[in-house]
């Protein structure tokens, strides 16, 4: 049997695990990451517990959790771990392991998927949470990831990454199957850009990219990060380029196929 040291959480961990499960809902999420915030200083990575989901499960779950982290919890770093056959067998470190479910071994055993040297401490939050009938479920086909393209590409200015760029990035990175492109526009093309002087140079908001994939699993080998000398870059001369990830608001409906 695991030794397990049950945490009273009086302590601040800077970077912690928490647990979900695969039905999602703001209002299950939400405590959770409330609690969370109350044990994490730092950063916190965010694990679902499933091998076999859709594309589409896994946008809607990006698009949920990050979006209920910038409403309850907007000061703490917020990362959702990629699924395993798109991050492959990287290892993460946290320091404390959060979760609902009240068999601490269970929770052993999934932090040690994410860690296999993990045996720190596992926090029971014991929480009455909502049933949400309307929640986000693992889907019963059991297939695998199954939008994918080989090449991808996304584009923007990057500066100081938040939850929404981090949803798009996330996208981007679950469904690149080759390499994933990311432009990021120049100090020149910002100049004229409101506050321009407070914007992070190019170098700083690459190095946010870069650090915030291979904080969530992506694989480095597949990541491009390119400078964006114009409003289009590589996409309008690269045809292999068969997938642009963009939010609504940055693309006129009906010229570009978004995906969300």
């Amino acid at each position: 049997k695991e030794d397990v040291r049950q945490s009273d959480y009086r302590a601040m961990y800077s970077c912690g695990l928490l647990l979900l499960s695969t039905a999602l809902h703001k209002q299950t999420i939400s405590p959770l990451l409330i609690h969370a915030a109350k044990v994490v200083g730092n950063k916190l990575l965010l694990s679902i517990p499933a091998l076999f989901n859709s594309s589409s499960y896994w946008k809607n779950a990006i698009s949920v959790c990050y979006n209920t982290a910038t409403e309850v919890c907007p000061s703490l770093d917020v990362n959702l771990v990629l699924p395993q056959q798109v991050r492959g067998n990287c290892s993460f470190d946290f320091d404390v392991v959060i979760t609902n479910n009240e068999n601490v071994n269970w929770a052993m055993e999934q932090a040690r998927f994410l860690n296999p040297a993990y045996d720190k401490n596992v926090i029971y939050a014991n929480l009455d949470l909502p049933n949400t009938p309307s929640a986000l479920h693992l889907e019963d086909d059991r297939t695998l990831v199954d939008e994918q393209y080989t090449d991808v590409c996304l584009g923007g200015t990057f500066d100081r990454l938040h939850n929404g760029h981090k949803i798009l990035l996330s996208v981007g990175a679950l469904l690149a199957r080759k390499r994933l492109l990311v432009g990021v526009t120049t100090d020149s093309m910002l100049k004229n850009k409101h506050l321009a002087p407070l914007i992070l140079s190019i170098g700083g908001r690459c190095a946010g990219i870069q650090s915030f994939l291979s904080t969530i699993g992506f694989p480095v080998s597949k990541l491009e990060v390119a400078e964006l000398r114009d409003a289009f870059g590589p996409p309008a001369y690269c045809p292999e380029y068969r997938c642009i990830v963009a939010s609504a608001e940055s693309v006129p409906v009906g010229n570009t196929h978004i995906t969300r």
